[in-house]
C-alpha cells in the first residue's frame, strides 16, 4: 500500500507519503453453488445471494508518525503471474492446476454508496489506475499507459473499499513560555494543559509540574 500526496493537476499524483509491503492469506473464494446455476452460473450462493467474489479485508499497518495531510491518494498493488512489481511467473505450482493461481483473481472491492462514510471523495467519478493494458482506462490509454494516473469520469457510481485509521498528531512538550502565551497552551498534548499558567509553569519548572493529560 501507497499513500501519495494529491497531486494539484489531474493526472498523476504528489509525492510518496508512506508505503509499505505485507503478505496476507487470501482465502479462495466458495466453489460454485448448483442453486446459482441457472441465474448466475460460476457463482457461489451464501444460501440467500449469489456472489462471484469473496470479499477478505486486509489491514495495512504503519507505526504512527507519518503526518497525513488533508487531501490524499492512496493506493493497493498485488503481484500476479505476469503482473505487478515482482511477478510470481508462470514457473509456480499454481499454474498448472485446475484452479489456477488465486492471485491472477485478484481485484480491490467496489462499494456502490454514493459518498464516503467519513472525509470527501474528491473526485467521485474517478480512480487512479495503473495498468499496462490500454482498455483498463475509461479514455482507452490516450492519457498514457504504464503509469499511475487518474481514470475519470469512468467510474461514476462506483467507490473503492478502503477505511483509513489515523489517531491525534502529537504537539508538544513547549520549551518557550511564549509558546503558551495567546491561546498557544490550547494546542498541546504531550502533554496538556488546563491553562496558559499551567502551561508556562511547565516550561519554568522544566517539566516538573504535573500536566492535566
Amino acid at each position: 500500500m501507497t499513500i501519495y500526496a494529491a497531486a494539484a493537476a489531474e493526472l498523476g499524483h504528489g509525492a510518496t507519503i508512506v508505503s509499505s509491503t505485507q503478505n496476507f492469506n487470501i482465502p479462495f473464494r466458495p466453489s460454485a453453488s448448483s442453486s446459482c446455476a441457472a441465474s448466475h452460473p460460476g457463482e457461489w450462493s451464501d444460501g440467500a445471494n449469489c456472489f462471484n467474489g469473496y470479499a477478505t479485508p486486509v489491514t495495512f499497518t504503519f507505526d504512527g508518525t507519518v503526518l497525513l495531510p488533508d487531501d490524499l491518494i492512496w493506493s493497493i498493488s498485488f503481484n500476479t503471474s505476469s503482473f505487478g512489481a515482482m511477478p510470481k511467473g508462470y514457473n509456480t505450482v499454481c499454474v498448472s492446476t485446475p484452479q489456477g493461481c488465486g492471485y491472477d483473481s485478484l481485484n480491490v472491492g467496489l462499494s456502490d454508496a454514493p459518498l464516503p462514510t467519513k472525509g470527501t471523495g474528491v473526485d467521485l467519478s474517478g480512480v487512479c489506475l495503473n495498468s499496462y493494458t490500454a482498455s483498463q482506462y475509461g479514455d482507452g490509454g490516450t492519457g498514457g499507459v504504464d503509469m499511475f494516473r487518474s481514470d475519470t469520469p469512468c467510474w461514476t457510481g462506483y467507490r473503492q473499499m478502503a477505511r483509513i485509521s489515523t489517531s491525534a498528531a502529537t504537539v508538544g512538550p513547549p520549551t518557550k513560555k511564549d509558546q503558551c502565551k495567546r491561546d498557544g497552551w490550547k494546542s498541546f498534548n504531550n502533554p496538556a494543559f488546563k491553562n496558559q499558567g499551567d502551561c508556562v509553569s511547565f516550561v519554568a519548572t522544566k517539566g516538573k509540574n504535573p500536566d492535566v493529560g
